[in-house]
């Protein structure tokens, strides 16, 4: 009889252990798949940040390409502007 209680007591054991270390395992597998999940979701990020980055830069260039071209072409207008005011100036004396 006591052998039979002690036979049972260490199944219970034995079988409690392997719940408790299966329990561990698959709480360390589903920490280590949110861990993954997570490291996967902060490189897709870093690599949204630098392509956001790239863009910003390409539309600073941009405006700095547009704004140096519009002041090119305003000066030019200028300059023939003045040379057109003058051309009817020139025009008129005669």
């Amino acid at each position: 009889m006591i052998w039979s209680i002690l036979f049972l007591l260490v199944c219970g054991l034995v079988l409690g252990f392997r719940f408790w270390k299966q329990k561990r395992l698959d709480s360390c597998e589903t920490s280590n798949t949110a861990l993954k999940l997570l490291e996967d979701q902060m490189q897709h990020q870093q690599q949204l940040n630098e392509q956001l980055q790239t863009k910003v830069y390409l539309a600073k260039q941009f405006q700095q390409s547009y704004f140096s071209a519009a002041t090119s072409l305003e000066q030019m207008r200028f300059e023939l502007t003045n040379e057109l005011v003058s051309k009817i100036g020139d025009c008129q004396e005669k």
